[in-house]
């Protein structure tokens, strides 16, 4: 019987070296980019730019590159109540484009909204008091649709303002 030496296989060799490279240049990339596993804000949802108790949505970073998952609003469905919690603030955390918030749909009585543009570290803040439903999407990325805001009045109701003199939609767009 003879014996068995062992020696390394370059195959083998060769197929661990690229996955090490792989592996640590993914990782890299991570620390790098920031890249997290999805757009959620800090922990307690609060973060700079937003207020405690206010509604806030994220553009989380990389929603300019194209569709995709977790390349819209975050969160895409909000529920505010006129008196509470109904300025909503707008957080863009994209470093790859600057975006709009720009209404497609109000309740009778609101005014349209356009943000003009925000970039990366930017705010845009806006306080809705007519209750109902608002539609609002990116004009500049196609993907970004479908979000809502369904605002509910003092009364609980979320279809008619019973004082007409609440309808203003106050904006403002700042640099954080």
């Amino acid at each position: 019987m003879g014996v068995y030496e062992a020696r390394p296989n370059p195959t083998v060799l060769y197929i661990l070296v690229i996955a090490g490279i792989v592996i640590a240049g993914s990782v890299g990339y991570v620390l790098v980019a920031g890249v997290t596993s999805g757009p959620t804000p800090p922990s307690g949802g609060v973060s700079s730019g937003c207020p405690t108790g206010d509604a806030c949505v994220y553009i989380p970073q990389g929603a300019g590159n194209g569709p995709g998952p977790n390349h819209n609003f975050n969160p895409e469905h909000i529920t505010v109540v006129v008196g509470k919690n109904n300025t909503v603030f707008w957080i863009d955390q994209d470093s790859s484009a600057c975006h709009t918030i720009t209404s497609t749909s109000v309740p009778a009585g609101a005014k349209q909204f356009n943000d003009g543009n925000i970039c990366n570290g930017q705010t845009y803040s806006l306080t809705l008091t007519v209750p109902g439903v608002y539609d609002y999407i990116c004009t500049i990325h196609p993907w970004m649709v479908g979000d809502t805001i369904t605002v509910i009045g003092p009364n609980g109701s979320a279809g008619t303002v019973s004082n007409s003199t609440s309808t203003a939609v106050a904006q403002s767009n700042t640099t954080g």
